[in-house]
């Protein structure tokens, strides 16, 4: 997941949970095996493929997750999702950084205080990140 071609469909993924792990295990999963097109409804889509999609950025609350190759931190907890049988991740060089969470919903949710320990600076606190505002539009 290293290398984006012009014809990628580059991500960024705000939230990485199972959703996020389970998006991942899969195209890793259709690069693993080019011929296995089972689960795919559209295996090319206007002449893209599943494997076409590259991450290039994701988002966290969760200090168990930010600053970790995000290859590791889908696995983090809390997150619980199947994992695919014979899937490797492959390390995909996106570092997860911090966002800044939303007190309020995290206290309605029981979600850990580690959320909020990270001494790590949020996203809005750093000036180096190179996305067009629309690519972090969900």
């Amino acid at each position: 997941m290293t290398t984006a071609s012009s014809k990628a469909i580059r991500v960024a993924i705000a939230g990485v949970g199972n959703c996020a792990q389970a998006m991942l295990e899969g195209i890793e999963h259709y690069r693993q095996h080019p011929d296995d097109a089972r689960g795919l409804m559209y295996p090319d889509l206007g002449g893209y493929a599943v494997t076409d999609i590259v991450p290039v950025a994701a988002f966290d609350i969760n200090a168990n997750k930010v600053g970790k190759d995000l290859s590791e931190a889908i696995y983090g907890e809390p997150n619980n999702a199947y994992r695919y049988p014979g899937v490797e991740m492959k390390p995909t060089g996106v570092t997860v950084m911090a966002s800044r969470g939303r007190k309020p919903m995290c206290a309605k949710l029981d979600l850990p205080a580690n959320i909020f320990g990270s001494q790590i600076p949020t996203i809005s606190q750093t000036s180096s990140l190179a996305i067009p505002r629309f690519a972090l539009m969900g």
